[in-house]
């Protein structure tokens, strides 16, 4: 896991990652994992409701 930001700077030439450590990278994960949770749970909400409605 904390090589990884090593490895993405050498395979695209990009140095912004260069700050990027392996406590960022799983707060970035569990960051998106959530986000995407969270949209999971509003699309179920909003079939639920157009079921209700009917």
């Amino acid at each position: 896991m904390a090589t990884v930001p090593t490895f993405v700077e050498s395979a695209t030439g990009v140095t912004t990652f260069r700050g990027l450590g392996a406590t960022s990278l799983l707060i970035l994960v569990g960051v998106a994992i959530d986000t995407a949770k969270q949209i999971q749970t509003y699309v179920i909400s909003q079939r639920y409701e157009g079921m209700v409605k009917q």
